[in-house]
């Protein structure tokens, strides 16, 4: 039969495997380790390390060092300026980026708006010469004049857009005694761009006060 000493060997080796698989690395090392520079590795439950548990020691522990208290106050100071630079730097982004929306949304309600006046204004304008051609067919030179209006409408158009025009001008440059304007204006899309839900209405009152 083994002896007592070769069974409380064994079961320190035992214990020495399983706290090297199970254990942790504590900054502070025992002072065997410590000594010799050495990571020490510890069993949470019993407190004791590696080398101390086979080497059937008790695992004597010193106290942190000031200098361990230092290297860890620059890492708590370094985290906090980098955790408050990366806030400045996400607020300034955020920032951009509502304005960035802001503009898309606007360029869009614009675009919409000149899409559909693009629209009544060419039915408008079908409309017109069919009735024309119906009563009174149009000769060489009408065809010609009309051909001209038509391309300095469209030069106007292009130039007007290319200068970014707001919703109000575009507005101005319509009817808006006609019925056929405010039966095709989409009021939704008149929403102010900075964030308000203000609507734009004719003066002197809304359409359906002047019918």
């Amino acid at each position: 039969m083994p002896t007592d000493n070769a069974t409380h060997k064994k079961n320190r080796l035992r214990q020495y495997n399983d706290i090297i698989q199970n254990g942790v690395v504590v900054e502070s090392p025992c002072e065997y380790y410590f000594s010799r520079g050495l990571d020490c590795v510890i069993d949470l439950k019993s407190r004791n390390c590696t080398e101390c548990t086979r080497r059937g020691r008790k695992c004597s522990q010193r106290f942190h060092s000031n200098r361990e208290w230092d290297r860890l106050e620059r890492k708590h100071q370094k985290l906090a300026n980098d955790l408050k630079d990366a806030k400045k730097r996400w607020l300034k982004y955020s920032q951009k980026m509502q304005t960035e929306m802001s503009t898309i949304l606007r360029l869009e309600t614009q675009q919409k708006w000149l899409r559909k006046r693009n629209d009544r204004m060419r039915a408008h304008n079908s409309s017109v010469l069919k009735q024309l051609n119906k009563d009174n067919p149009l000769g060489p030179k009408d065809l010609a004049e009309l051909d001209r209006l038509a391309d300095a409408e469209n030069a106007r158009i292009l130039a007007a857009t290319s200068e970014d025009p707001t919703l109000t001008q575009i507005i101005a440059d319509a009817d808006p005694a006609s019925s056929s304007f405010w039966d095709g204006l989409d009021v939704s899309l008149l929403g102010d761009p900075s964030g308000s839900n203000g609507t734009v209405e004719p003066a002197g009152g809304s359409p359906s006060g002047s019918r």
